[in-house]
């Protein structure tokens, strides 16, 4: 998943589940996603602001198979998400509701709210 992977070719649906709460490298990973269709799924666990700019650098625990890849992560907030996606040319469906039965602390102090999102993003064009 921190790996280039746009050499896997173009599909119909791309689907992301779970992957932003445990890599470090976000960005690279988003336009991975983008490389791959024009209709993406995307679930995450992220923090709780719309907030465009805001990502939260920690280490987690590599030894748990849900919490980080290498032991460290970059957790973004939702609104760094759908920036991210936007400035790559796509159309936000966001869907929260009753996907966490509430806000839990999140992130390298804990002291951060963080819930899980639901996205859908759509491009029209051919890229």
């Amino acid at each position: 998943m921190e790996n280039d992977f746009s050499d896997l070719g173009r599909f119909d649906l791309a689907i992301s589940f779970g992957s932003l709460e445990v890599i470090e490298n976000i960005d690279s990973y988003m336009r991975g996603c983008a490389t791959l269709s024009n209709e993406i799924a995307f679930e995450s666990f992220v923090l709780d602001s719309p907030d465009q700019h805001k990502t939260r650098a920690w280490f987690g625990e590599a030894v748990s198979n849900d919490q980080t890849l290498h032991g460290r992560v970059v957790s973004p907030s939702y609104g760094y998400v759908e920036r991210v996606f936007s400035e790559l040319g796509y159309d936000i469906e966001r869907h929260n509701d009753n996907l966490d039965d509430s806000s839990r602390e999140y992130g390298p102090n804990r002291n951060e709210k963080g819930t899980r999102f639901f996205w859908r993003f759509h491009r029209s064009d051919k890229a």
